[in-house]
């Protein structure tokens, strides 16, 4: 993770700027996100700060954020000017609901997106079945980016929000409540299909100060997409795959070494890091019959989950159409070219963890 000085050298700056404020009641704090990509270097997107005619921020960088600002309460005029110039780029009036904390973001670009600040308030809105409050909030500019929808690496989603989880568009947020502990996500088309943005994995933990913000930034030709933590830093990326590019480390036939009974599977990678395949088996009531699944999911790194599914119904020849029915999760993780494990848990409550070793020969893999 990376951090930006300002929040760390600017505190002290803003606590002296905000002495004019002083014999004000204080009633609300705020922080300041800098969000709006104005140039392609970091001197050209220095900005200033003034509320109620005092400059409260100097020269503060693009993709950072402020300590906590204490405000009075009230309505409150900001005006945004740039560091380099003076050019004033937004004047608002702002009237905070709370007094709690607030973020205030500089988001647009000045083409595409006017400059805008837009105010968020930190109140929790719903908690349930995990243990890190978050926002996903939506600054980037981008002509073909559109709505960004945030998941796990393995597709699934990124954590649980009132009425589901849903793509996100410029200026907006959602609320997301992520499990904590080592955690792996991305932002994705709206469909699932096409990542724009991959995190590296992170580690969370349970704030009882400030909700968590994953704020997404960036503008057309000036600054790529990155994602903004607040409170924390720029999180790192992994490079994306090319899209039309796979990735056939796994590719081929693979033995279950830990079964005597001639069990195995039929692996075979697609683009976009998808993975499908064959599982064949016996059936689970133990009368010795053949039995087989096909599976569909995810690859990420060298792991993979997939959904399972059974095909009911079809005859030799296929006069008849079959049923395909999802019946469970199918999860791998390859130590190295020759070798991994599967774990296959059905609906029924049956399972089983095989060890995985290649029958057929080894393709272009670089894991040894």
């Amino acid at each position: 993770m990376q951090s930006g000085h300002y929040r760390q050298l600017g505190g002290v700056l803003v606590a002296l700027m905000l002495m004019a404020f002083a014999s004000a009641a204080v009633a609300q704090q705020v922080r300041f996100i800098h969000a709006a990509p104005i140039a392609d270097n970091t001197g050209g997107t220095l900005i200033n700060v003034v509320i109620e005619g005092q400059q409260i921020i100097s020269n503060m960088p693009y993709a950072d954020y402020t300590p906590r600002i204490a405000l009075p309460p009230g309505p409150l005029e900001f005006s945004v000017v740039r560091g380099n110039s003076g050019a004033e780029l937004v004047r608002q009036t702002l009237t905070f609901d709370n007094a709690g904390l607030h973020w205030v973001y500089l988001i647009g670009d000045g083409e595409q997106q006017p400059f805008q600040l837009s105010v968020l308030d930190g109140t929790i809105p719903w908690i349930g079945g995990g243990d890190v409050p978050s926002y996903a909030f939506n600054a980037a500019i981008f002509d073909d980016l559109g709505p960004l929808l945030m998941q796990k690496a393995d597709g699934t989603p990124a954590g649980s929000s009132p009425g589901g989880l849903s793509p996100i568009d410029f200026a907006e947020r959602q609320y997301v409540l992520l499990q904590s502990g080592a955690r792996d996500y991305k932002f994705t088309t709206p469909d699932g299909e096409e990542t724009k943005i991959d995190l590296a994995p992170i580690s969370l933990t349970p704030s009882t100060s400030e909700i968590l913000q994953f704020v997404v930034i960036g503008g057309q030709g000036r600054q790529p997409l990155q994602v903004l933590m607040v409170p924390g830093g720029l999180l790192a990326l992994e490079d994306l795959p090319d899209a039309d590019a796979v990735d056939n480390s796994v590719l081929g036939w693979w033995d279950t070494p830990s079964s005597v009974s001639g069990e195995g599977l039929i692996i075979h990678p697609l683009p976009g890091n998808r993975l499908v395949g064959t599982i064949y088996t016996y059936d689970e009531n133990g009368s010795g019959n053949p039995a087989w699944f096909t599976f569909d999911g995810i690859m990420s790194g060298q792991t993979a989950t997939a959904e399972v599914f059974a095909s009911n119904g079809g005859r030799l020849g296929g006069d008849v159409a079959s049923e395909l029915q999802a019946v469970g999760v199918l999860e791998l993780e390859f130590t190295d070219c020759h070798s991994g494990s599967a774990a296959l848990s059905l609906e029924s409550g049956a399972s089983v963890s095989w060890e995985l070793g290649r029958l057929t020969k080894t393709v272009d893999c670089d894991w040894d």
